[in-house]
């Protein structure tokens, strides 16, 4: 009866604090109430606080980092690994460490800031519309021979049993082309777009910069199928909205443009590169005052 009479006392004094809680941010939320398309924003609000009190959730189950058990700590300087200061300061901060050239292994909170700019991406695909799906990295030398991309020396080859050979996949036009052939059987089945988030691998050649260049890194890649060239275009304009919605999200819009570049071994074509200016950047981009940027790598 002792232990029922304090565990009833300790439920109303959470209760109580709850409570004061509760009309402190209600307080706040007042003092900051806008009125929006003829209606009062703070119910919403409102309802939402209540419940998490009703719950008996309010602010008890936000996952903390404990470090009183966190062996990741900062460094005292940072080290000098490449031309890329935000490396040096990631390394201290106890954000990554380097396995070798241009391959980065994520600590905790590296791999938290990580995972939510991975969030960010999959939130603005999702809201457009596109399905995000995971696809092997492992990849069977077939694929990319119908291609004539298999003898590409940036693209990694490991040997399988026997005389066998695989490609570790550096992009994945060729694992989602016979998919995706599967699935639609009509034009009614277009426009449509998928993507996925994963790991890739480059023989890089210049593997600096830190992060900025790297042997392994991770990328969102995304495919879309069309019934026409017009289709295409239609798309292709969305996307750009979607990419520039992210760089804005991050952080980046006031410092990123889109820039005409060469279109390398993915595409005989141009293509177009979202550039973020910084001090270390290795290419030359040039803008004229209609807004519209090029890489000089173009021009030569």
């Amino acid at each position: 009866m002792e232990n029922h009479r304090k565990k009833e006392a300790g439920r109303k004094n959470k209760h109580a604090k709850n409570e004061r809680l509760f009309f402190k941010y209600i307080t706040i939320l007042l003092s900051h109430v806008r009125v929006y398309k003829g209606r009062n924003i703070f119910l919403p609000f409102f309802i939402f606080f209540f419940i998490l009190m009703k719950e008996d959730i309010f602010l008890t189950h936000i996952p903390m980092l404990r470090l009183s058990n966190f062996p990741f700590k900062t460094l005292k300087s940072a080290p000098k690994v490449s031309d890329n200061r935000s490396t040096s300061l990631l390394l201290q901060g106890g954000y990554i460490r380097q396995a070798m050239a241009g391959a980065y292994e994520f600590l905790p909170i590296g791999y938290r800031v990580l995972a939510n700019i991975e969030q960010v991406v999959r939130e603005e695909m999702d809201r457009a519309g596109y399905h995000e799906m995971l696809m092997t990295i492992l990849t069977p030398r077939e694929y990319w021979e119908t291609t004539n991309r298999w003898e590409i020396p940036e693209y990694f080859k490991v040997p399988g049993l026997g005389n066998v050979e695989y490609r570790i996949a550096p992009t994945n036009e060729e694992n989602v082309t016979p998919i995706m052939g599967e699935f639609i059987q009509s034009y009614k089945d277009l426009p449509t777009c998928v993507y996925h988030i994963q790991k890739k691998f480059r023989n890089e050649k210049r593997a600096k910069s830190g992060l900025l260049r790297g042997r392994e890194f991770i990328m969102k890649d995304a495919y879309s199928f069309h019934r026409d060239i017009e289709d295409f275009k239609a798309f292709y304009a969305d996307i750009q909205k979607v990419y520039f919605r992210v760089f804005e999200r991050l952080g980046l819009g006031a410092d990123t443009v889109m820039a005409d570049a060469d279109g390398g071994a993915i595409s005989d074509m141009n293509s177009h590169e979202f550039q973020t200016y910084l001090p270390v950047g290795e290419d030359i981009i040039v803008s004229d005052s209609s807004g519209y940027s090029y890489n000089l790598e173009l021009a030569s």
